[in-house]
């Protein structure tokens, strides 16, 4: 396909992003991130107090303190079809990935087809964002994608809430650089969004160096799960990133993104969305 074809195949859209930035800076510290909002007292997190950010022109000049990789706990790579329910596939990896994280006996995966039909905060195939997801996630339990299947249209809400899983998520964190990405990535996997062009469409494996240097905008039009960071070389930390498009694409339907500044990183380290839970 031709990269018009393959956007329009996947309903790849710009989202919207004047009222997700007024909402990341309400949670953040622009100019100086501070690691309080996100330190439950893992020691390992302590040596993350210097500006990772201001190292990475040339390449980092410092890998992060550990390599984090939760890929064993994400759900089978999906394929979203033509539609563009990415938010919801990012959306319910991160919540399974971090939920598993903290309780070992789940098992379930939860269903993006919940949300494409339910959450009325979000346009269904046509887009949608992290934070109206989660919050629906957080007034409506989530189904298990067994009993409300994936069929890559939006059809009727129809909710079984006998059948509905006990997670109780209160709110969310975000992050808005690299710092507070790989803090939040300690916790377990973050949806974040990422700006993709016709390389990204083709990609097949390593470390992608394909954004467009020359964009230097911050649009995103594309979600997907940050679920580990390496260390590969003194020069270049990678991002692991789950995808939606099956495991055709990709590496297993997996990516490599470099740990750099935006647009470097394809924007992705600009909206970093994870759920929280309450006891």
């Amino acid at each position: 396909m031709t990269f018009e074809e393959f956007k329009t195949y996947f309903n790849i859209k710009n989202f919207n992003l004047d009222k997700v930035r007024n909402k990341i800076r309400e949670f953040n510290h622009v100019q100086r991130f501070s690691l309080d909002n996100y330190d439950d007292n893992e020691s390992n997190t302590e040596s993350l107090n210097f500006s990772y950010a201001s190292n990475l022109q040339d390449g980092p000049k410092y890998s992060f303190p550990q390599n984090i990789d939760w890929t064993s706990l994400m759900q089978p790579v999906r394929n979203q079809g033509s539609c563009g329910s990415c938010w919801a596939f990012a959306t319910a990896a991160m919540i399974v990935g971090v939920w598993k994280r903290c309780n070992s006996g789940f098992s379930d995966f939860l269903s993006t087809q919940q949300l494409v039909d339910c959450d009325t905060s979000n346009a269904a195939c046509n887009g949608g964002w992290f934070e109206g997801a989660i919050n629906y996630w957080k007034s409506t339990k989530p189904l298990r994608d067994a009993d409300y299947s994936y069929v890559a249209y939006k059809k009727a809400c129809t909710i079984d809430t006998t059948k509905a899983l006990d997670i109780r998520i209160d709110g969310f964190k975000t992050s808005n650089e690299s710092t507070s990405l790989y803090a939040l990535l300690l916790k377990g996997p973050v949806a974040v969004a990422v700006w993709l062009n016709s390389d990204f469409q083709n990609y097949k494996s390593g470390v992608f160096f394909g954004c467009d240097t020359n964009n230097t905008t911050s649009n995103v039009n594309h979600a997907v799960t940050v679920v580990g960071e390496k260390y590969l070389t003194f020069f270049t930390s990678y991002w692991i990133v789950n995808n939606s498009w099956g495991t055709g694409w990709g590496i297993q339907g997996y990516m490599w993104l470099p740990v750099r500044y935006a647009p470097l990183d394809c924007n992705l380290s600009m909206y970093g969305y994870q759920a929280t839970f309450s006891n």
